[in-house]
């Protein structure tokens, strides 16, 4: 029997365009799937015995609502908010609300630019890969990083002995206003460049021979030659330290407690744990196997 999910409306205005209640103990939630069998809480998630150790103050009394760019098929995947049972984020999320003593997490939709620009309004926090900058700490909260990423080096399969040696003289790809064209334009001034809108394009220009290496995080590029069928690989990376975080509203109450539970996430091992099974299995291995080059 499928589950049944309570939905809550949402007074989120403009940006907030959808409001779905994903988990939850109440009667029509997910703890309550209507032929008397309880329903996991926070679907597939692996959730913690360390619920309402911390205190958030949220917009609604006994709910998590989190804004997210959508879609977002790693970290919330299913065709819809309502259909969301794991993922990376979603998880991390949880595990958030647990420790906070909540029982549902509500997903407002919202786009990318409203969220780093501060223009969405009534949410509590977003798990949405974003990297903390100087620019957007001006204008929003960020928590403690969940996880720092790094720029992956990626080659068609036939040139996987190519080392960070031959990046002077190689064509290199990149996305325009990555953090990999500051790292090319400082450390191979002089090598050959083509730049990129979106990533689908960049590896299909890898696959036609157009360009010898694409550069972008690790973390991006390594599901990207995973699904090649062994046409491409992930064969380097530099250590650039992009710090991921929650993103806050400016002077949130919970910015404080929300970092305090994603440090003790990463020391008890529950961070680590929810990467490797949401994340690092649709990787083909964890990011941090792959050579840095800048410490050969």
């Amino acid at each position: 029997m499928m589950r049944s999910k309570k939905k809550a409306l949402s007074a989120m205005g403009a940006l907030g365009i959808v409001s779905l209640v994903l988990s939850g103990c109440s009667a029509g939630g997910r703890g309550d799937t209507g032929s008397g069998t309880e329903a996991k809480p926070f679907g597939e998630c692996d959730i913690s015995d360390k619920k309402g150790t911390y205190e958030l103050d949220t917009v609604t009394d006994g709910v998590l609502t989190i804004a997210v760019p959508w879609p977002s098929p790693s970290g919330y995947p299913g065709e819809s908010p309502e259909e969301v049972e794991g993922g990376y984020l979603y998880c991390l999320t949880a595990e958030i609300a647990n420790r906070a003593g909540l029982n549902d997490v509500v997903i407002e939709t919202t786009s990318f630019e409203a969220l780093i620009t501060a223009r969405t309004q009534n949410y509590d926090m977003s798990l949405w890969d974003v990297i903390v900058t100087p620019e957007r700490e001006k204008v929003v909260d960020f928590s403690s990083p969940y996880m720092n990423i790094q720029t992956g080096v990626a080659v068609r399969e036939k040139d996987k002995d190519m080392t960070i040696e031959d990046m002077p003289n190689a064509r290199l790809g990149f996305l325009a206003g990555s953090k990999a064209e500051e790292l090319v334009a400082e450390r191979f001034p002089d090598a050959e460049t083509l730049t990129f809108q979106g990533n689908d394009d960049m590896f299909a220009a890898l696959m036609a021979n157009q360009v010898d290496m694409i550069m972008n995080d690790t973390i991006t590029l390594m599901p990207l030659a995973y699904n090649s069928g062994g046409k491409a690989a992930v064969i380097g990376q530099f250590r650039t330290d992009s710090p991921l975080a929650a993103v806050l509203p400016k002077g949130s109450p919970n910015t404080a407690p929300t970092s305090e539970i994603i440090d003790e996430m990463r020391e008890d091992g529950t961070i680590d744990e929810i990467l490797t099974k949401w994340l690092y299995e649709g990787y083909g291995g964890n990011p941090d196997d792959i050579p840095f080059w800048d410490e050969q």
